[in-house]
């Protein structure tokens, strides 16, 4: 266990020097949400039958939050995953955002798609909606999954997607994920009973920070993030297997 501890400070220090580097390159573009950041999640990926909620908040913008609601189901290799999401900003802006990714997973890789209905408003005036589509693939080999995924609403461009993990053991993950215009470098260690993880973006700066807990077949996490002026965040987590 002393060994991941190690490799986990290493890998932080490490990203340190790098957000150094990058600061003064670049601001912070892109918000740093806590589980898929906002990236999205790739469609193709393993599927844990459970349900859970998320519930964000700005901490420079207390009017602008998120909930959301998700579960998974898989019958035999076809796994099934749904989120139902309400943003509010203000009194400016409101989106509900439903969505749905179906995967087909084997023992080294798993394709999916995921499409996206966003119903988009401002309150007492104009309405919108918005359709997103999202096929991605996930190959496995040993201690690595490699992910490739597509994002974007019909119309407007798409965006490619890659995310590395490396997992060597039941006790550190490390995580690589990008857009091509910023680059995301995640660790986690992993306890019996719960996980802390920190996550950077860069060029710029950002950072977020979790920590998770298991109880029986419960998990419960609490983020915090931030980057630049006005950007921090925070986030808490419920979730249950269902086996």
């Amino acid at each position: 266990m002393k060994r991941w501890w190690a490799l986990f400070c290493v890998r932080n220090v490490f990203a340190c020097i790098l957000l150094v580097m990058f600061a003064a390159s670049k601001s912070f573009a892109l918000e740093l949400f806590p589980y898929a950041l906002d990236y999205g999640t790739n469609s193709a990926k393993f599927i844990e039958p459970s349900f859970g909620g998320v519930f964000w908040m700005s901490a420079g913008a207390p009017d602008l939050w998120w909930a959301e609601t998700h579960g998974e189901w898989k019958i035999k290799k076809l796994g099934i995953h749904f989120a139902e999401k309400y943003l509010a900003m203000d009194t400016l802006y409101r989106e509900n955002f439903s969505n749905v990714d179906a995967s087909l997973q084997t023992k080294y890789f798993a394709v999916g798609v995921g499409y996206g209905l966003s119903a988009d408003w401002i309150p007492g005036g104009e309405t919108w909606l918005r359709h997103q589509i999202s096929p991605g693939a996930s190959f496995f080999w040993k201690v690595f999954q490699l992910g490739v995924w597509v994002r974007g609403y019909t119309d407007e461009s798409w965006t490619l997607l890659n995310s590395l993990e490396w997992r060597p053991s039941s006790h550190f993950i490390a995580t690589f994920i990008t857009d091509y215009t910023s680059f995301d470098l995640g660790n986690s260690l992993c306890f019996e009973y719960g996980c802390l993880t920190s996550i950077y973006r860069f060029p710029g700066f950002s950072f977020s920070v979790a920590l998770t807990l298991f109880w029986e077949k419960w998990e419960l996490w609490g983020a915090h993030g931030f980057g630049g002026e006005n950007q921090s965040w925070h986030s808490f987590s419920v979730e249950k297997k269902l086996f």
